[in-house]
């Protein structure tokens, strides 16, 4: 009793120290890309990479195995249920988050933008997806070609909402008409994306033994039931709880995305479509008071993302993507996620008659990654669908994406302001703003 007692407690010390480690060294960093002009999600991906194999493992190796054991021990496999732990809050909190009024006040450039890049970018990723999925180097341990092909389109389709919104934010265009279209049609692809992510995650699962089919089945009835019978569900059951007791209203919002992301994880559609789907009811019910929805965003986006993104960049070893074969992988990938973007979102844009250079800023905005393929390549890792090479690869992706989104938009409508197109705002770097 005494020698199990003391082995719970050192690992249960492990544990918290290494939550406790990975969130301070996550919010500095997050803070320092901040101040960088940076998204706080490259900053948080960047202090896992430090104190990963990539660096602490170079520079002492014994400690940083102490420090971060693999995924086979008890304290990894603990920090492993915290990163799904973390996959549900996100996508519940990204979910509650969207503003699906926009949708409809733009519906008409955003149903354009959304549907060209939409298509455009799961094309060209499922085809890069098809071209890398017979690398043994690549596949993870239960290799699916249909899951793994889904998967890759899927990840360079999707945008990162939640990293738009900042950067448009911090440009002073989240308000703007040119910004709300560009945030919507995120949205709208997102949505989309995640159902197509939910059925590609139930056919690598198994899905009951049903194939994709059956999957894609189930995902689709799941949606189409929540549609009809969930929104009055969740208005009626919010409504229960008055406005004044804060903590029983937040209880209440988290218990609705984690228990339907239990339903669908149990019917095989998977846990991820639960959460999102969960997220948008309760947001969308007029019963959830802005303090809930801030006080959920705080807890989720001030301790567990930070947790989340710095144990996703543990797992990134740089001396592996340096190899040259997979730093081909990496630099195909990356160049076939930025080309869909910058064609899709921009194309859509056009045909949406948006003016030419703002139609590139759209285009560049969208190609905006970062938080939710890092949360969707998590996914897929876990899942065994890919490798941990390629799960570095999108890391890395996400990453840099990420980081060019600010200055290409500052550029683009500083050109959109040169050219005389109306309605281009820009903040530069000394904090003026251009009209």
């Amino acid at each position: 009793m005494a020698t199990g007692g003391l082995f719970e407690q050192v690992w249960i010390f492990g544990f918290v120290a290494q939550l406790a480690v990975l969130l301070v060294a996550a919010r500095l960093l997050g803070k320092v890309f901040l101040r960088l002009g940076q998204p706080r999600v490259v900053g948080e991906l960047a202090a896992g990479i430090l104190l990963g194999p990539s660096v602490l493992g170079v520079v002492l190796p014994s400690l940083q195995l102490l420090a971060f054991p693999g995924g086979e021990t008890r304290v990894g496999q603990a920090l492993g249920v915290f990163s799904w732990v973390a996959i549900v809050l996100l996508l519940a909190v990204t979910g509650m988050r969207m503003d699906t009024r926009a949708l409809k006040r733009a519906r008409r450039s955003v149903a354009t933008i959304s549907l060209v890049d939409l298509s455009i970018s799961l094309t060209i990723g499922a085809a890069v997806g098809f071209l890398l999925s017979s690398s043994a180097t690549l596949n993870g341990a239960h290799p699916d070609r249909y899951a793994f092909v889904a998967f890759l389109g899927v990840m360079l389709a999707i945008s990162a909402v939640p990293v738009l919104a900042s950067v448009l934010r911090d440009l002073d265009l989240l308000s703007s008409n040119l910004g709300t279209t560009m945030l919507s049609s995120a949205v709208a692809t997102d949505a989309v994306g995640w159902v197509l992510l939910a059925a590609a995650s139930g056919l690598a699962a198994g899905s009951a033994g049903g194939g994709p089919y059956l999957s894609f089945g189930g995902t689709v009835l799941f949606v189409l039931l929540a549609y009809v019978f969930g929104r009055p569900a969740v208005e009626s059951l919010t409504a229960l709880v008055p406005r004044t007791r804060v903590a029983l209203a937040t209880a209440v919002c988290l218990a609705i995305p984690s228990g339907l992301a239990a339903v669908t994880q149990l019917v095989g559609t998977h846990a991820v479509l639960g959460a999102f789907v969960g997220g948008l009811l309760v947001g969308r019910s007029p019963h959830v008071g802005e303090r809930v929805k801030r006080r959920l965003e705080g807890a989720v986006v001030g301790f567990v993302a930070p947790i989340f993104f710095a144990s996703s960049g543990l797992k990134v070893d740089i001396a592996e993507l340096a190899k040259p074969s997979l730093a081909a992988v990496g630099l195909l990938v990356l160049v076939a996620a930025i080309a869909s973007k910058l064609i899709g979102g921009t194309l859509g844009a056009r045909l949406a008659g948006i003016p030419p250079w703002q139609a590139l800023a759209v285009g560049c905005g969208l190609n905006a990654r970062g938080s939710m393929e890092v949360a969707a390549a998590t996914l897929a890792l876990s899942l065994g669908v890919i490798s941990g090479q390629l799960f570095s690869v999108v890391v890395v992706m996400a990453m840099v994406t990420s980081m060019m989104a600010p200055p290409l938009l500052r550029w683009t409508l500083r050109r959109s302001e040169r050219a005389g197109e109306p309605g281009a705002r820009v903040v530069l770097k000394d904090g003026r703003r251009t009209v």
